[in-house]
């Protein structure tokens, strides 16, 4: 689930993870989140003792182009997601290459 506001309340059963961004993130008494909650708020996560978080709580970092503490452009993985891209442009441009070669243009 992913909630965004100026105020976000969660109250009621949630069956995986949890991203909420918002100037205060509160769990009432009947929250049961089955994943991990991570969220991101100026405030401290206000939680009825009640409330249940089985894969825990995280609060991210306040700038919205930081996660896990690394710029959000720095992100493993290839192509668009982070890592090198000059593989996706250099298979872009022979792409284009066989298209136009294909076409007679």
């Amino acid at each position: 689930m992913q909630a965004a506001g100026g105020r976000v309340l969660i109250d009621g059963p949630v069956g995986g993870d949890v991203l909420a961004a918002s100037g205060q993130v509160e769990l009432g008494p009947t929250a049961r989140i089955a994943g991990t909650l991570r969220y991101r708020s100026g405030d401290t996560l206000r939680q009825d003792p009640a409330a249940q978080v089985l894969g825990g709580a995280v609060q991210m970092a306040d700038r919205p182009d930081v996660q896990h503490g690394r710029p959000m452009h720095h992100r493993e993985g290839p192509g668009w997601h982070g890592g090198p891209s000059w593989p996706w442009t250099r298979g872009l441009v022979l792409l284009a290459a066989v298209l136009l070669a294909a076409t007679g243009i």
